[in-house]
């Protein structure tokens, strides 16, 4: 039980420590720009607004974008925490590693081709078909 307590307290101190992700956007990956970040909370499946994510926007290679956040959900009242890379890996193509809670990387690749591939993106990284 302490280290579950441990694992809360380091998420709301980084919750404090840090900007928005929202303010550290938009990234740019090689002509794909990246200029909105969405999560849902693993509970109960609500969108978190914007302001309740905070955290790191980075850019570690000129191909790849990496997120660690921590957000709020107001409507379960948890703090969690989210890690996600997206990586450009061909003219067309995409690659999203998600962190599960278990500590694996779950891996998604999709075309980006057409107007719609941010919609797709997103479905993708948040899970919903």
């Amino acid at each position: 039980m302490q280290e579950a307590e441990e694992v809360k307290l380091t998420r709301i101190k980084m919750f404090h420590e840090t900007e928005t992700i929202a303010s550290q956007l938009p990234i740019d990956i090689e002509g794909i720009e990246i200029s909105d970040f969405y999560i849902t909370c693993p509970k109960c499946n609500h969108e978190i607004e914007q302001h309740l994510i905070h955290g790191y926007a980075t850019k570690p290679l000129p191909n790849t974008a990496s997120f660690h956040a921590v957000f709020i959900c107001p409507h379960c009242r948890v703090i969690c925490e989210d890690a996600q890379r997206i990586k450009r890996t061909g003219k067309n193509t995409i690659a999203v590693h998600k962190l599960t809670g278990s500590g694996k990387w779950l891996f998604s690749e999709m075309n980006i081709r057409g107007e719609h591939w941010v919609i797709r993106l997103m479905k993708l990284v948040l899970g919903k078909q």
